[in-house]
């Protein structure tokens, strides 16, 4: 029961109370609820000390109490100054993560799917906590600022969001501008090729890459798998450009960048200067 408990708070910290910033704000008591209830439901569906049949009362009050405690600041401040440090770090590894599988899904062969709710970092338990009301007033004023501050300064802008992380607003910038180029480009996605591509150096094993291409449309996915790496890391590394069209100069979709296939590759470390993650399109 204590590893399940710690491994949901590591993975359910609610991102404003990411940083070490956080020591001096309060633990919202409907996050706590969550904690506790998911605790109880695992408890009960394991049937070792409790269950659904018989709940064992006093042992059940015996793990609210153990969780309150550990949620309880004063009592717990030097957990926290351990624990905070490194939830910032998981939950930057995490961000890593969704980036990279969002544009697998966005960019692979299929139709990518999507739950209400998800469009932003989503940090549910098991039921009744993913169920819960989607807040979409948020969702509309992010998307409407993202699709307005998006026409400029692209790569800039991508970065100060790569930065404040915490709104998910990168996550949602990176759906948007892929599905509305799914939309002009149905062709490529509905009936072009998928190539894997081959990586080259040291890192080779760290990175995905592919090509989607059709007639004269083109482009190339690359992404870094290993969170703990930057941009510097795979400056020894490159990935091959594939057989697209006969150009040597693309376009990063994300950030608006040019970029080249040198000698039948791309860099990673050029690639990877703003996000773990590109989409190039091949110039016409």
């Amino acid at each position: 029961m204590t590893y399940l408990f710690f491994q949901n708070l590591i993975a359910t910290w609610p991102v404003e109370l990411t940083g070490s910033h956080a020591l001096s704000l309060e633990i919202p008591d409907a996050y706590k609820e969550r904690l506790l209830n998911a605790t109880v439901k695992s408890m009960r569906e394991a049937r070792m000390d409790t269950n659904w049949i018989s709940p064992n009362v006093e042992y059940e009050s015996a793990i609210g109490e153990f969780i309150a405690d550990v949620l309880n600041r004063e009592r717990s401040e030097v957990f926290f100054e351990s624990f905070l440090p490194f939830q910032e770090r998981i939950a930057s590894m995490g961000v890593h993560n969704s980036l990279v599988q969002t544009v697998l899904k966005l960019t692979a062969p299929g139709i990518p799917d999507f739950y209400q709710g998800c469009e932003l970092w989503d940090l549910s338990l098991m039921d009744p906590g993913n169920r819960r009301t989607v807040d979409y007033e948020i969702r509309r004023t992010l998307l409407g600022r993202i699709t307005s501050e998006a026409r400029n300064e692209k790569r800039e802008w991508l970065r100060a969001m790569r930065q404040n992380w915490q709104d998910g607003g990168i996550k949602m910038a990176l759906t948007n501008l892929l599905l509305r180029f799914r939309a002009d480009n149905r062709e490529l996605f509905d009936a072009g090729a998928y190539v894997l591509l081959n990586a080259s150096g040291e890192l080779r094993e760290k990175v995905c890459g592919y090509t989607r291409n059709h007639e004269r449309r083109a482009l190339t996915v690359v992404v870094s798998t290993d969170a703990r790496l930057n941009a510097e890391s795979f400056r020894e590394t490159k990935l091959e450009c594939g057989e697209g069209p006969r150009n040597t100069e693309w376009r990063d979709l994300f950030t608006g960048r040019a970029l080249r296939c040198e000698r039948g590759n791309f860099h990673l470390q050029e690639i990877f200067e703003d996000l773990p993650v590109a989409v190039l399109v091949a110039a016409l």
